[in-house]
């Protein structure tokens, strides 16, 4: 995968969380949420953390040189993450 080492890629992807409700894999690049752009992990954590759980966001992402946008319901983050 040839992309900027500030890009923000998803490494995991926890079974029945939020990300793989909505259909994100592990390589896919996060390239906004809700408009912003995410350039970095801290970029995205500091985005997401201006979101209420249950709150529904826009992820647009690139999957193999192929852009979408996903909808995801932010859920609380589990003791262990």
């Amino acid at each position: 995968m040839n992309l900027p080492s500030s890009r923000a890629v998803q490494k995991n992807v926890s079974k029945g969380g939020p990300a793989a409700k909505s259909g994100i894999k592990k390589g896919d690049v996060i390239l906004k949420i809700n408009d912003e752009a995410v350039n970095s992990v801290v970029d995205l954590r500091t985005i997401v953390a201006n979101y209420e759980v249950g709150q529904k966001i826009n992820v647009e992402l690139d999957r193999d040189g192929s852009k979408s946008t996903v909808e995801v319901t932010l859920e609380e983050m589990p003791a262990n993450e």
